[in-house]
């Protein structure tokens, strides 16, 4: 029995760096600008404004600014945050921002811009605000 026990207690569990991995908290109002590459016009940069809402590992929200490299359609943000990465997707747009407290650096790729807008892309973003559905 003893050994049924230790073996019980050695059993896998998963990943254990995941499961005590600490998580930032994104949620909030987050203002900033992304640069890029405009078409004919050299680097072009445009002001951006996050409205995220965390639950657990996951994040949703929405974009304001940004149409030059986001496009016109979607301005939704769904991403995901891993220890201080947060990795999200406003429609053909992809990006992974390290946060660091009230701060948010990330690069990204893609995106379906207006006006030639072009990436990689460089982000930088400050948070402006906590989420008013924060317990």
């Amino acid at each position: 029995m003893l050994v049924a026990i230790l073996a019980f207690g050695c059993a896998p569990r998963g990943d254990w760096i995941s499961q005590t991995l600490t998580l930032v908290d994104v949620s909030g109002t987050w203002e900033g600008t992304i640069w890029g590459q405009g078409a004919g016009t050299g680097q072009m940069a445009r002001s951006i404004r996050l409205v995220l809402r965390q639950r657990g590992t996951r994040v949703t929200g929405e974009v304001d600014g940004g149409a030059a490299f986001f496009g016109v359609g979607s301005r939704n943000v769904d991403g995901v945050v891993n220890g201080d990465v947060f990795t999200f997707q406003v429609a053909t747009f992809r990006g992974q921002a390290t946060v660091d407290g009230a701060e948010m650096n990330a690069q990204g790729t893609g995106g379906a811009g207006i006006f030639g807008a072009a990436c990689p892309c460089s982000i930088v973003l400050r948070r402006v605000g906590k989420s008013s559905e924060e317990p």
